[in-house]
């Protein structure tokens, strides 16, 4: 009896240790992020803000949206100052304003003064500051492509989603007119964008052009040439799918 009973155990003590692996492994492979304290640069309020620490991905959509065990990343790009909005990356919460400056921005920020911020009037607000400021297209090209990211949630605001893809599309256009990415591979990656987001947009002329345009660009990154066939073929087709 006695080997019996211990036999019994380990089995419900190896069944166990498999359970316990398996939700370590989940837990391992999920979105983690961390607390950070930081001040705002206009009005000095602190409070507490949350950075990715890390997350599982599984791949991108083809519009280079990440999906996998990404969780609250696309949400926490930005962050917005309870008290005036001040909104930015967590490093334009390290930066120091003359008087000037602050007056200045506290205009641009008058607005929203009576707003409850979401993530999205977040990003709204970070890229009216940068377009105050002398930052790279590229950058304010990614906040309006990450703010497009986050209202994909709500498929009745289809015309705000349009109306962010249009302006990722502008201002990736002028990043390239101003060279501002360094690699070939990244003009090929953002020329296939601009065609996917204009195939999204229903404007299916242009997508095909920035189709064919992307696939003549050499040292194309891995995989990218079966993406601009297989998006090229949508457009063709006037497939303005958006859940891709």
């Amino acid at each position: 009896m006695p080997r019996r009973i211990a036999a019994y155990f380990n089995v419900v003590k190896t069944q166990w240790l498999v359970v316990l692996f398996i939700f370590s492994t989940h837990f391992a492979l999920a979105y983690t992020s961390y607390p950070v304290d930081v001040h705002c640069p206009i009005d000095s309020t602190e409070f507490t803000i949350f950075e990715t620490r890390s997350y599982y991905l599984r791949g991108y959509l083809k519009d280079f949206q990440m999906v996998g065990a990404v969780g609250g990343y696309y949400r926490n790009v930005v962050h917005s100052c309870p008290k005036c909005h001040y909104s930015g990356y967590k490093s334009d919460f390290d930066t120091t304003f003359s008087e000037h400056e602050r007056s200045t921005l506290l205009k641009i920020l008058e607005p929203y003064k009576h707003y409850e911020m979401t993530e999205i009037q977040e990003n709204e607000v970070a890229i009216a500051i940068k377009n105050h400021g002398k930052v790279k297209h590229s950058e304010i090209a990614s906040l309006y492509l990450n703010s497009s990211y986050l209202i994909k949630e709500f498929p009745w605001r289809v015309r705000q989603r349009k109306s962010l893809q249009r302006n990722a599309i502008k201002y990736i256009r002028l990043a390239m007119q101003e060279k501002e990415y360094t690699e070939p591979k990244q003009y090929a990656n953002m020329t296939y964008l601009m065609g996917e987001l204009y195939r999204r947009l229903g404007h299916f002329k242009e997508a095909l052009s920035c189709f064919d345009l992307a696939r003549m660009y050499p040292n194309q990154a891995p995989g990218m040439t079966d993406w601009i066939k297989k998006q090229r073929k949508l457009a063709k087709h006037k497939n303005r799918s958006n859940k891709v």
